[in-house]
C-alpha cells in the first residue's frame, strides 16, 4: 500500500465534492440534510469516477507533505487547497496572477503626479 492510499482519509468529503464541482466541472442537486458521505458519493458517480480516485488527485505527494507539516493553504496550478489540522478542507479555484504593468501615462498626468510628488518631498 503507497503512502497516498495510506493517508486517502485526509481529504474531507466535503472537499471531494468541491473538487468533483469546481475542478471537474460537474455539480448535481443534493439536499441539504443527506449525509456528506453521499453527497460526496453521488457528485463523484455523476462525474463518472470513484471517491478513491479524486481523493488520490487531490492528495498529490507535495499536498499530503503540506498537510503532514503542518501548512494551512496550498496552491498548485489547477487549484487552492485548504488544509485544517492536517485535513484537506475544501478546494478552491486556482488564483489568478494579476498582470502588473506600467502605465502610459498623459503629459498632465505625470505633471499632476510630480507635482504632488514634489510638495510630499518639501514637507517631510
Amino acid at each position: 500500500m503507497d503512502a497516498i492510499a495510506e493517508h486517502a482519509h485526509r481529504v474531507s468529503y466535503h472537499a471531494v465534492t468541491r473538487y468533483v464541482q469546481r475542478i471537474l466541472g460537474v455539480e448535481i442537486a443534493c439536499d441539504d440534510a443527506m449525509n456528506p458521505r453521499a453527497v460526496a458519493k453521488a457528485h463523484c458517480a455523476a462525474a463518472g469516477t470513484t471517491m478513491e480516485k479524486v481523493r488520490a488527485d487531490i492528495l498529490t505527494p507535495a499536498v499530503l507533505a503540506a498537510a503532514l507539516a503542518g501548512l494551512t493553504n496550498v496552491n498548485t496550478p489547477r487549484m487552492r487547497l485548504v488544509i485544517h489540522a492536517g485535513i484537506v478542507a475544501t478546494i478552491c479555484s486556482p488564483r489568478r496572477k494579476s498582470n502588473h504593468r506600467m502605465q502610459v501615462r498623459t503629459d498632465k498626468e505625470y505633471r499632476t503626479r510630480q507635482s504632488r510628488f514634489n510638495r510630499r518631498m518639501r514637507h517631510a
